[in-house]
């Protein structure tokens, strides 16, 4: 805030908006992965919004926004997430307590989940170890 950086601190501003916003709902942010996905929609509505200034040949708001999604994926990057080894552990886990029968890609990722509580993790991985385990391609 002192170093009187603009990009930075509009962004940190943006996002205590909508921390703000969130906290008047009935769900407001209260965990990592609460505001790990709110960053994430954030990046992602300045990704639609540089492919439609990149569309009307607007560099300037382009190179602004590109600006805003660095500083973004910088917060998000400092976001603890779920190891790899983690997540394999509780698939692991939630396979064996399983019955044969009863192991369904829901059923796993349910107790996969509820192990993670909130925490962020990368999704694509999850998913596809949980359909490995599964045995469902």
């Amino acid at each position: 805030m002192r170093s009187k950086n603009k990009p930075t601190l509009n962004v940190i501003r943006s996002l205590q908006a909508e921390i703000i916003n969130a906290s008047k709902t009935a769900k407001p942010i209260t965990t990592d992965g609460a505001l790990y996905s709110l960053i994430q929609k954030q990046i992602k509505s300045s990704t639609t919004a540089i492919q439609e200034f990149e569309a009307a040949k607007r560099d300037d708001l382009v190179q602004k926004e590109q600006e805003q999604v660095d500083i973004l994926q910088k917060y998000a990057d400092e976001i603890p997430k779920v190891e790899a080894s983690e997540v394999d552990g509780l698939i692991s886990a939630a396979v064996e307590k399983l019955e044969e029968g009863k192991r369904t890609f829901g059923s796993v990722m349910g107790r996969v989940m509820g192990g993670i509580k909130g925490r962020p993790a990368d999704m694509e991985y999850l998913n596809k170890k949980i359909e490995e385990a599964v045995g469902r391609k």
